[in-house]
């Protein structure tokens, strides 16, 4: 019975450590992953995106009499750039004073955490658009990307939010590295448990025979 016990604290151990160290390198591979080949295209990927919204807004402002459109709709246009909150930071002035802004202050970016980037500012580098013959005018800038290390901290301080749409994008591949690494280091130790049992074994046999 003790000898049951042993070796079934023996496993538990042997998984433990297996456990712990699929942890570790998942975290690792992950780290490097986005580091290396992820983080940097996928804020590619968005610049991207926003040369294209860009593009829209004007392409919108040249529209014929959007301007006289603009005077007696303007809460309406607040609500088309509201859609761009976190994503494109949209102001809209008329003859100089700000009347729209949906740029959140550093302070929110950095304290809310349904933000799904959280930005390391404004470039202050904005695009001036007028709204057609109207007084009214749109500057657009641009956020500066958040660190990778920034973004893995983040997720890493907040595992109780890993499965939500936030964090999947992590989650999933950190997972799947963990399926692979746990695999990999079992099967090594067993191979290597079953090898140093397997002398011990001949070497036991080896006694019997001589001992004949």
């Amino acid at each position: 019975m003790m000898t049951n016990n042993l070796l079934d604290s023996n496993k538990k151990l042997l998984h433990l450590i297996v456990f712990l160290f699929s942890i570790f390198f998942s975290l690792f591979m992950l780290y490097l992953y986005y580091g290396f080949f992820q983080h940097d295209r996928y804020f590619e990927t968005i610049r991207k995106v926003e040369d294209t919204e860009i593009a829209i807004i004007k392409g919108f402002a040249k529209i014929e009499k959007v301007g006289s459109s603009v005077e007696k709709n303007i809460d309406s246009y607040k609500e088309i750039f509201d859609g761009l909150n976190n994503k494109l930071p949209v102001r809209i002035l008329l003859e100089g004073e700000e009347i729209y802004s949906n740029i959140l202050s550093a302070e929110e970016i950095k304290t809310r955490n349904d933000l799904r980037y959280h930005w390391e500012g404004l470039r202050k580098k904005p695009i001036k658009i007028t709204l057609g013959n109207s007084k009214y005018l749109v500057e657009i800038d641009r956020y500066i990307p958040p660190k990778w290390r920034s973004e893995f901290y983040r997720w890493l301080r907040q595992p109780s939010r890993w499965f939500s749409p936030l964090f999947d994008v992590l989650t999933v591949p950190f997972l799947i590295f963990m399926v692979l690494f746990y695999s990999f280091f079992f099967a090594w130790l067993w191979a290597y448990r079953s090898r140093h049992l397997s002398k011990e074994m001949q070497d036991v046999l080896d006694e019997v025979i001589k001992s004949r």
